[in-house]
């Protein structure tokens, strides 16, 4: 098994810091993408080495955003190479490969445009342009997106109305950038397991833009990594109601040998009637077919 987690850290856990490698230390993730490192690269990126340090990751790849709200991505998996996308996004998105058993994950660490819908869906669309999505590829992070999946009632969008937040869209909510990943084959892991739940606010959080429950923290995987999803969460539990705004999501992922065997095909009565009928009896000597009527022989 292989756990991927995403978190957006809420400046950079600056007054947290040790309860949120306490709890990393704890979960043991394979694969950590961070949102919102600011500061871990200062004095040589000092909190940086700090942090894989205490938390035993050997590889990490710092994205140097646009904005002051960097990201950062950390492996205990055999790392394949690494990159920063920075031109054309708000912030930037930490591309990392890595080695899991026999297949190479691609992992896409987002944190999209803050404050509308229209420019987030140019930064996935110019993402797309950069991804084989037949290979197994999971897109994470802080997206500032809703989904249609989870059935916003109306007055949800009055209530954002009501507070003054339109970062989900004016005079009705938008699910543009939900609804073009799962349009290029992406499937939201979330709303495919029980452990639907909000991924802001925590108790922790004092943002205006976080103060209506939504999720916005999101697991999108390649059609061809369906088969290998365990489970899925979002944390909250004493330490993550204190460590930020956000909550973790969290993905788990088996191996490609762990799948079930594809059941053999039994024979029809078409491949049946088509069989050689039984030869006669044996000569002297000869060694006898001990195969019934209308056998197949299947070679694995």
């Amino acid at each position: 098994m292989v756990k991927i987690a995403s978190y957006n850290l809420w400046n950079g856990a600056g007054e947290t810091y040790f309860r949120l490698t306490d709890f990393i230390k704890e979960q043991k993730f394979d694969v950590l993408c961070l949102q919102e490192v600011n500061g871990w690269q200062d004095k040589n990126f000092a909190r940086l080495k700090d942090f894989a340090d205490r938390d035993g990751y050997t590889d990490y790849q710092y994205g140097n955003s646009n904005s002051e709200y960097k990201l950062a991505t950390f492996s205990m998996l055999p790392v394949v190479s690494q990159t920063v996308h920075e031109e054309g996004f708000w912030h930037c998105v930490v591309e990392t490969h890595v080695r899991f058993g026999d297949t190479e994950l691609a992992i896409f660490n987002l944190h999209l445009d803050p404050w509308k819908e229209e420019p987030r869906l140019r930064e996935v669309e110019k993402l797309l342009s950069r991804i084989d999505a037949s290979k197994p590829t999971i897109l994470t992070g802080d997206f500032n997106s809703l989904s249609r999946q989870d059935n916003y009632p109306p007055e949800f969008l009055q209530e954002l109305q009501r507070r003054g937040i339109y970062k989900y869209g004016q005079n009705e909510l938008d699910f543009g950038v939900t609804d073009r990943l799962a349009s290029a084959g992406f499937v939201d892991v979330a709303a495919q397991s029980s452990k639907f739940d909000k991924t802001v606010p925590s108790p922790y959080s004092t943002d205006p833009e976080h103060e209506v429950p939504a999720r916005i923290d999101y697991m999108f995987v390649s059609e061809s990594l369906k088969p290998l999803v365990r489970d899925f969460a979002v944390i909250k539990n004493e330490a993550t109601d204190k460590i930020s705004d956000h909550y973790p999501v969290v993905l788990t992922l088996g191996q490609q040998d762990e799948l079930p065997a594809a059941p053999v095909a039994k024979p029809d009565e078409t491949q049946i009637a088509s069989a050689p009928a039984p030869k006669p009896e044996n000569p002297e000597n000869e060694p006898e077919n001990t195969a019934t009527e209308g056998e197949i022989k299947v070679h694995h």
